[in-house]
């Protein structure tokens, strides 16, 4: 991560703290048995969408449930101490560049070798259930958040922060994908294609 975005970052850590420490999740059918399958393994987070201010509130949920911490540096590889963040769109090569080719690439080599127990968990997180009829301010608040630029997401939090929901999925072996394909850059293909499945099935069953 380059000097600069590491600062805004931080930044943007200092700045959003005040408002997330108000916001009080709400964890979706979690499973108590889930710190025991991932301890001593590395584990990649993966979410929907590239969001900042859902990693940090994701980074105080998993120290309060005992889940790895996102320690790994950008661009490393998650080991049994330092799990990582990964977003569909690096996964699925949509974006993240250089950098996250080669993320991924780390990763489809390693589990290759089969050595490299790597646990996939996607989150789920949900800022307010589905303003339907609601009037156009709240449509125009609330609704479409996933595209929320800096601002309208701030806005969201305040407004939405005791009616946050946030499911944690059982884990995904991922050299069990890499092993079902004879390329591995079409198992990291296919993963992504089912992470996306299954992203949108969970927001239906979330948000209605």
């Amino acid at each position: 991560m380059p000097w600069f975005t590491r600062l805004y970052f931080v930044l943007c850590r200092m700045l959003s703290a005040p408002f997330l420490a108000g916001v009080k999740p709400k964890l979706i059918q979690f499973d108590d048995a889930l710190p025991d399958q991932l301890r001593g393994k590395p584990v990649c987070y993966v979410l929907q969408l590239h969001s900042w201010t859902d990693r940090f509130l994701l980074e105080r949920i998993f120290k309060g449930h005992d889940l790895p911490l996102l320690r790994a540096s950008p661009g490393k590889l998650p080991d049994a101490e330092r799990a990582a963040c990964l977003y569909l769109p690096v996964l699925a090569g949509q974006r993240g560049g250089s950098r996250g080719q080669q993320t991924m690439a780390a990763l489809i080599e390693q589990a290759a070798q089969g050595e490299y127990p790597l646990q996939i968990v996607p989150v789920s997180i949900f800022w307010g259930r589905n303003p339907g009829s609601e009037t156009s301010f709240f449509k125009l608040l609330l609704g479409d958040g996933e595209r929320a630029g800096a601002l309208r997401k701030l806005l969201i939090i305040i407004a939405q922060r005791r009616n946050v929901l946030v499911h944690i999925a059982q884990p995904l072996t991922f050299d069990k994908f890499v092993a079902r394909k004879n390329d591995p850059e079409a198992a990291a293909a296919m993963l992504a294609r089912m992470m996306s499945f299954y992203f949108s099935r969970r927001a239906t069953a979330s948000l209605g």
